[in-house]
């Protein structure tokens, strides 16, 4: 039989382990809080940026199509996209509705379903890679690593929303 003294002590310890997982758990909490806000001021200066670019285009004559996916846009599945902060992601769009951003963990492309305005037709590009050498832009995403790829690619930029979405012509 235990004595009283070893009973208060495995029970303290048990409490000093249940504090401790507690204060875990409520740093977890705190960095995911962080993350979720950081993504939805994200969202709502998109909208924003959105709103204002529909008001300033509505006495303008310019071709514009409005639609859902990149995939619907480019018929390709992947390619480049590239923010008007100069925030690059190269991913595949496939199962993306709206613009591709990072999640708030930086694991993957995530679509927030946000409708797409593409503005006139796409323009030739004989060589992306000289192309964004000439454009600054902060790569956050390229799982595949295919960025050193495209010096001597050739491909389409489309005006999306936004931001400027190139599709290599050898790519899906």
């Amino acid at each position: 039989m235990k004595s009283a003294h070893q009973m208060d002590r495995e029970m303290m310890a048990a409490w000093l382990k249940w504090i401790k997982a507690q204060e875990e758990a409520a740093r977890a909490k705190a960095e995911c809080d962080k993350a979720a806000f950081a993504m939805n001021k994200h969202v709502e200066e998109h909208e924003a940026k959105e709103a204002a670019g529909r008001k300033t285009e509505k006495g303008k004559n310019m071709k514009k199509r409005v639609m859902d996916t990149l995939q619907d846009i480019t018929g390709k599945e992947s390619g480049i996209v590239l923010y008007e902060g100069g925030d690059m992601l190269i991913c595949n769009w496939a199962s993306i509705s709206g613009l591709p951003r990072l999640d708030p963990m930086g694991f993957a492309p995530l679509g927030l379903g946000d409708e797409l305005t593409v503005d006139d037709d796409p323009q030739y590009i004989p060589d992306i890679g000289a192309w964004l050498d000439d454009h600054y832009h902060n790569l956050i995403y390229d799982i595949n690593d295919d960025y050193p790829q495209l010096h001597g690619q050739s491909g389409r930029i489309y005006k999306v929303s936004v931001a400027q979405v190139i599709t290599p012509d050898t790519w899906n």
